[in-house]
């Protein structure tokens, strides 16, 4: 079973993770390089508390598969679940999830910066005067 350390540890060999507090003292958060949060940990909890994001299909299937596994606290529970690290979940799937997390941290914060840039001059919309 994975300890909190090993957690904030493995969360921080992903590319560019860093750790913040954006809340105070608690959570502890892993975040990806742009600062999206990846993983909520809950440093101290017996069983250790963290929040982690998947796809909803791959929520949905988790939360049956592990009692361990409840929709996400404080989260949107369409894709954030909260796991309960009590022995239940296999270490190197615990590390998938974590992993899966961060990705779709990034594709999710890709998509957002994409979402807010200005359009590029060739697109539609766009009249110049020449």
């Amino acid at each position: 079973m994975l300890t909190e350390e090993q957690i904030i540890e493995y969360g921080l060999t992903l590319e560019g993770a860093q750790v913040k507090y954006p809340y105070g003292k608690t959570p502890l958060v892993l975040a990806t390089p742009d600062g999206h949060e990846f993983c909520e940990l809950y440093e101290g909890t017996s069983p250790l508390h963290m929040v982690i994001k998947n796809t909803p299909e791959k929520s949905l299937l988790l939360r049956s598969a592990y009692s361990c596994i409840k929709p996400g606290y404080r989260c949107n529970k369409k894709y954030w679940n909260s796991v309960f690290v009590d022995g239940q979940i296999p270490d190197e799937e615990l590390k998938a999830m974590l992993r899966r997390s961060y990705e779709l941290s990034c594709k999710s914060a890709g998509k957002k910066r994409k979402e807010d840039s200005p359009a590029p001059p060739s697109a539609p919309g766009y009249e110049f005067d020449f």
